[in-house]
């Protein structure tokens, strides 16, 4: 049985023209090969020139160049033929279909953000008292934390200050010795007392000896030298304790009380001895050996300049009227 090569007409319409013309091709090669062979042969049998011969044969090498070139053009319409009917045998192939896109999976929705707690109600005010109320109600404690951490930093200052007003009588008040021991001046209650700033270093300091001789003179009738130490004037006490005990007794054998340094000035750190006498006599030392006389009662009575000395006649008149002698 004989088997079309190429089975569908339309290719077989397109290819017929090409196979026509390859087989021409091929037989005028095979024709031009062969006359080609018997001319070569006639030319050997001939003896002739070198150049008659090299003429012929150079001429005759078309036909056979001719004949390959039609070889190659007949081989290469079939191969072309061939690729035509395979490539019309074979339908194309139909391209696959994509795969169809994965759904994405919903986002998870974010978490609801939980309500912030409700500020605590402010505490109402305290109502006002009315006029011609003896006292009014204390008012409720603020929530406000800055308000309570301020007021809490500035209770201690407050606290420091010394509270001058509440005494009614230089009597009233706590001191330390030169030791450092507690004393308390109402132990001097009956007494007229003399109280002086001394200092070891300044010009006033040869008081020291006049003080002493007035205290041995007026003690047996109720009078008492009280000295304070301070630093506050020209910086004519620097020492310690130690140094100005060790001063007033091998200089001048002070005998009567002396207590601890302090400040005179105003201010914080203000002894309260100073803070009760100032307002008193409405005088504060403004140097060094300044004297306060006190009576009796812890009243102060008045006040001395530094150059007023223990040998002043005026100030002995005024300790004999405290005295009541």
């Amino acid at each position: 049985m004989f088997l079309d090569p190429v089975p569908f007409p339309s290719a077989r319409r397109t290819l017929r023209p090409a196979l026509a013309l390859a087989a021409c091709a091929l037989l005028a090669a095979c024709s031009s090969s062969e006359t080609s062979d018997k001319e070569a042969k006639t030319a050997n049998a001939e003896t002739k020139p070198a150049a008659a011969v090299t003429t012929p044969v150079t001429s005759k090498a078309a036909p056979a160049t001719s004949a390959t070139a039609a070889k190659t053009s007949a081989a290469t319409a079939t191969t072309n033929a061939g690729t035509t009917s395979t490539a019309a045998a074979k339908p194309s192939t139909p391209p696959q279909p994509a795969p169809p896109a994965q759904p994405t999976s919903p986002s998870q929705p974010a978490a609801p953000a939980k309500p912030a707690a409700p500020a605590p109600p402010a505490q109402p005010a305290a109502p006002a008292a009315a006029s011609g109320t003896a006292a009014s109600a204390p008012a409720a404690p603020a929530t406000n934390t800055t308000t309570s951490n301020a007021t809490a930093a500035k209770a201690p200052q407050e606290n420091t200050m010394p509270q001058t007003a509440e005494k009614k009588a230089l009597t009233d008040i706590q001191v330390k010795t030169l030791e450092g021991q507690p004393a308390n001046l109402a132990d001097y209650k009956g007494k007229v007392l003399l109280v002086v700033n001394t200092a070891s270093e300044c010009g006033f300091t040869p008081q020291y000896e006049g003080l002493e001789k007035l205290y041995e003179q007026y003690q047996g009738k109720g009078l008492v030298v009280l000295g304070f130490p301070s630093n506050d004037f020209g910086g004519q006490e620097p020492g310690d304790s130690k140094q100005i005990r060790d001063f007033c007794t091998s200089k001048f054998s002070v005998k009567f009380p002396m207590f601890n340094k302090v400040q005179t000035k105003e201010g914080p750190d203000q002894s309260p001895v100073y803070g009760y006498l100032g307002k008193a006599t409405g005088n504060l030392p403004n140097w060094n050996f300044c004297k306060y006389l006190v009576g009796k009662d812890g009243k102060a009575i008045a006040f001395y300049p530094s150059k007023v000395t223990p040998e002043d006649s005026k100030l002995r008149a005024d300790i004999d009227k405290a005295l009541g002698s």
